[in-house]
């Protein structure tokens, strides 16, 4: 195989979002989830090659399924599928397969063909005889699939019906299916990317977890383990989700000890002590899968340990996220005298959006963001090649903007003046989405008054190792400080690690009494909230603290808009919050591209109103009428 070109290889397989619901739509088409491992075959001039879903070469493990691709009469071609094994009553066995993952290509596999033999269902095509495949829809892909598949018993075509997805959930539920998979019929592949267009709908519900430490065992278990502790990345941390005790057989529960001893550590991989005493702590290196029938923060409810998951990468075992389906609004590519360019462009690579998922989301939420940008001054940050390009800041009006495109001209003496957009309306929005216009900041002043804010704003940015969860906290400290002295404030998420509190204020102070009151407030909070929190510049006193800047609060200075997306691999959103959902450190991950137009479906915005509070800190700073 030396030296021969092989198209495509490796290739990271496309993914699957979760849904818990069946649905039935003529849009989709429906398959079986096969429980089983990813795999892709690699075909070219008559040599195969088999590769894992962690870019593995994996060719000698499954010898049956190489030897079988002998049969597919092509010159080249990269199928995508499953390796599956099945038991007695010919249903998927992932217990079974685990006999066959592990083992290295010698003796023992030969033997293990044939005590626990294994097939191929392929489902999906992305290359063949010198074509990419991979921007077909999805249904001429299969049609092509189907039309090279051999007459094979180990490499199986994995047929599908269309549009009738209930129907087909509950027929798989009476046969004890692990699940079904949805796939838009007309989907591209996007290789690597977790996308909306694939949905797992579990019938037995199951998640994989990584394994981050254990407890000691008991009676006859006290020389293996008592559970395991597991838990699950949210956004580059290891969160705990819970444990799991049961499902293990002997020759498991000896795996698994040596594994996790030579895997000990004394440093705790999760976020969160999840309070089990005696734990033993791990490298968070395994993945094992586990079925349960529900879960809460921080615990799974009758979890059953099915089995490790080597082929899976632990940074990829991220918290769940319901995905969307057709039932949301149908995307569109135009509004007004807007007309959407380059839709299929890709901006959020790892999440799989692309420019008109950005412009969609703003139409969507125009209703929300608008009263946060309407006669403000803006600073547009403009990546119009996706958020793997750092863009650039613009504050003037470009000079190629429609005549239809409002703007107002900022000055003050010792600046330059700014021809500044101003985003008055739906119309205005989509032309800025359309320019690449991933994040929006807006002044804390309006432009016919830029000198009297009417807004103050306490930035809270937790510096590493300090946390999120440790901005929720001085973020309620700073709220009962305020409340005491009789204002009311609001908060939302930063979109990336910390939070913004602000306090709506009768415009009256400028600027520099601005600074003055948060700096006041800022000292205030730090008698109570200690090492925590500082307001210090110097690097050093930041580490490891919460920073409030009051310099933010300055002319021509700004912060994201509530409801603007920002350019990070989730596409996250910058979300208003209840005090509530403060308290209880709500995960701000959860708030991005997707989610936030459904939360805004289903309650109402905690910011409605805001413009409605305006409060005079005059008293305070010793101004008088």
């Amino acid at each position: 195989m030396k030296g021969r070109e092989w198209p495509l290889w490796p290739t990271k397989p496309m993914l699957a979002q979760v849904r818990s619901e069946p649905f039935s739509d003529p849009g989709w088409l429906f398959e079986v989830k096969w429980d089983g491992v990813r795999c892709l075959i690699h075909l070219e001039s008559g040599e195969t090659r088999l590769q894992s879903r962690s870019l593995r070469d994996i060719t000698g493990t499954y010898p049956e399924i190489t030897d079988a691709a002998a049969a597919i009469d092509v010159e080249s071609a990269v199928i995508d599928g499953e390796v599956v094994a099945l038991d007695d009553s010919g249903k998927p066995s992932f217990r079974l397969l685990q006999g066959r993952m592990h083992l290295q290509p010698d003796g023992r596999i030969k033997s293990a063909m044939t005590r626990t033999p294994v097939k191929f269902y392929a489902f999906d095509l992305l290359y063949l005889d010198g074509r990419v495949l991979t921007r077909l829809p999805l249904s001429q892909r299969k049609s092509e699939l189907a039309r090279i598949m051999p007459d094979s018993s180990t490499i199986v075509y994995s047929d599908h019906v269309e549009e009738y997805g209930r129907e087909f959930f509950s027929a798989a539920k009476e046969r004890e299916i692990e699940g079904v998979m949805a796939k838009r019929k007309e989907s591209r592949y996007e290789p690597g990317a977790r996308s909306s267009s694939w949905l797992k709908i579990r019938i037995e519900r199951r998640d994989e977890f990584v394994i981050g430490g254990w407890t000691p065992g008991k009676g006859g278990r006290e020389r293996f383990l008592g559970a395991l502790l597991l838990g699950q990345y949210d956004d580059g941390d290891l969160q705990y989700s819970g444990k799991v005790g049961t499902g293990f057989d002997s020759d498991e529960l000896r795996r698994l000890r040596d594994s996790l001893h030579s895997l000990e550590s004394g440093v705790r991989p999760f976020v969160e002590d999840p309070g089990e005493r005696g734990a033993r702590w791990a490298k968070p290196e395994l993945v094992c899968e586990v079925r349960l029938s529900d879960r809460a923060p921080g615990a799974l409810r009758f979890p059953v340990y099915v089995g490790l998951r080597p082929d899976k990468d632990p940074s990829e075992v991220k918290m769940p996220e319901e995905a969307d389906t057709h039932e949301t609004r149908e995307a569109v590519e135009s509004y007004g005298r807007v007309t959407l360019s380059n839709p299929d462009k890709v901006f959020w690579p790892k999440a799989a959006y692309a420019k008109i998922d950005l412009f969609n989301y703003y139409l969507g939420v125009a209703d929300y963001i608008l009263p946060h940008l309407e006669r403000r001054p803006l600073t547009l940050h403009r990546q119009p090649d996706g958020i793997e390009d750092e863009g650039f800041y613009q504050r003037n009006l470009p000079d190629f903007s429609p005549d239809w495109i409002r703007s107002t001209t900022v000055e003050r003496e010792g600046h330059e003046s700014i021809n500044t957009v101003l985003c008055q309306n739906k119309e205005t929005l989509a032309w800025l989405a359309n320019m690449g216009c991933i994040e929006l900041h807006p002044w804390l002043a309006r432009a016919d008054d830029p000198e009297h804010p009417d807004l103050l704003a306490f930035d809270l940015d937790p510096v590493s190792p300090a946390r999120y969860r440790d901005s929720c906290r001085v973020a309620v400290t700073l709220r009962d400080v305020m409340s005491d002295a009789g204002f009311r404030t609001f908060v939302k998420t930063s979109g990336k690690r910390g939070l913004h509190v602000y306090l709506p204020v009768i415009k009256r102070i400028d600027f520099d009494q601005v600074r003055s009151f948060v700096r006041e407030v800022g000292r205030q909070i730090s008698g109570e909230l200690g090492d925590m929190f500082t307001m210090s510049r110097s690097a050093e006193e930041k580490r490891g603290r919460v920073f409030l800047d009051p310099s933010q609060n300055g002319w021509g200075r700004s912060l994201v808009s509530a409801y603007s997306l920002r350019p990070t691999p989730q596409a996250t959103v910058s979300t208003p919050i209840t005090w509530q959902e403060c308290e209880e450190c709500v995960d701000r991950g959860c708030f991005n591209i997707k989610s936030v137009p459904r939360r805004l479906k289903e309650v109402k915005d905690p910011w409605r109103g805001i413009y409605r509070e305006r409060q005079d800190v005059g008293e305070i700073l010793g101004i008088s009428d």
